[in-house]
């Protein structure tokens, strides 16, 4: 009956702490954080009865070392992701790609004033001045 309760639990752990990391970004803290949480509860519930606290102990251990280098290497493939993906600002990558040049803008201020009979409050207008071109490395 206690074997039951504790593998209930260990599975309610896994469950919760599985679940929340997928919509997170990935990083070793939170890598870490899930897989200590998620190693103390599965090392004290499947521990010996007499010694549930040092089974806690030796599974956070582990679950923070493992934990910590999950995250560390599915933050390396998000960020290999997001290099490739995304918009460039004019630094070509190694594969040849075309990259996106930034446009250039000029903000105008344009003082309070009076226009057909209406006050403007003053603002700023924004032109581009050169809009954004493809390059090839």
């Amino acid at each position: 009956m206690m074997r039951s309760k504790s593998m209930s639990a260990v599975m309610l752990a896994l469950s919760v702490t599985s679940s929340s990391c997928a919509t997170m970004r990935s990083n070793p803290f939170i890598g870490g954080s899930i897989g200590g949480t998620t190693g103390a509860v599965a090392g004290a519930a499947l521990g010996a009865p007499e010694s549930s606290v040092s089974g806690a102990f030796i599974g956070a251990g582990v679950g923070i070392a493992l934990g910590a280098l999950i995250g560390v290497l599915t933050s390396k493939s998000d960020s290999s992701k997001s290099a490739s993906g995304g918009v460039s600002s004019g630094a070509s990558d190694e594969q040849g790609i075309p990259v996106l040049t930034a446009p250039q803008v000029r903000r105008t201020w344009i003082k309070d004033h009076v226009e057909n009979d209406q006050f403007v409050k003053g603002h700023y207008i924004y032109s581009i001045e050169r809009s954004s071109q493809w390059i090839n490395p």
